[in-house]
């Protein structure tokens, strides 16, 4: 089996390549008719079977989200005895709640909440969500969808080692990703 290369993630090794939940649970960014497909295929047996496999490969990094039935499929994959790290997308004010609930290695900011922090001028109350989240002992981070915020952010930015740098998606990527998901799932 091909194992994707390792790398030093603060205090763990992971997979250079990380799993992402978008396409689990429907959060498409593009319409509500590819957002309902993703969601019908992605049952909670496939989502499990896509776990395990990529294991086998050395992804064993998740960026994970307690939204929707994702605590369910996570207790369900890790049940089986599947183990990954979890980077997490921050949707509590409280990130105690995600803290306790999964023992993530990360969390950031969900770029939504960031973005509505920002429109209203709170920037403040995301320092203070990360000062919480140190607070726990956790690597912690900021997401984000809009560029005004990323420019903000410019001067805060985090190279972690050698072979990673946090990257923003933008709208164009997510497509190119949705259309590559489509065509590997032949859908």
């Amino acid at each position: 089996t091909t194992q994707i290369p390792k790398m030093k993630f603060f205090g763990a090794e992971i997979g250079r390549m990380v799993m992402g939940t978008n396409q689990f649970y429907g959060y498409a960014h593009f319409n509500n008719i590819l957002a309902t497909v993703m969601r019908e295929f992605y049952t909670p047996e496939k989502v499990c079977e896509v776990l395990h496999q990529a294991c086998r490969h050395g992804i064993n990094a998740f960026n994970y989200v307690a939204l929707s039935r994702a605590p369910q499929d996570w207790a369900r994959f890790t049940g089986e005895g599947g183990k990954m790290h979890l980077i997490m997308q921050g949707i509590n004010d409280d990130p105690g709640v995600d803290f306790r609930a999964v023992k993530p290695l990360a969390i950031y900011r969900h770029g939504e909440r960031t973005d509505k922090d920002y429109q209203a001028g709170k920037l403040h109350d995301v320092r203070e969500w990360c000062k919480k989240v140190r607070q726990f002992g956790m690597v912690v981070g900021v997401g984000t969808h809009k560029p005004e915020v990323i420019a903000h952010r410019k001067l805060r930015s985090v190279t972690l080692g050698e072979h990673l740098n946090l990257q923003f998606e933008s709208e164009l990527t997510v497509r190119y990703q949705i259309q590559e998901m489509l065509r590997i799932e032949k859908i």
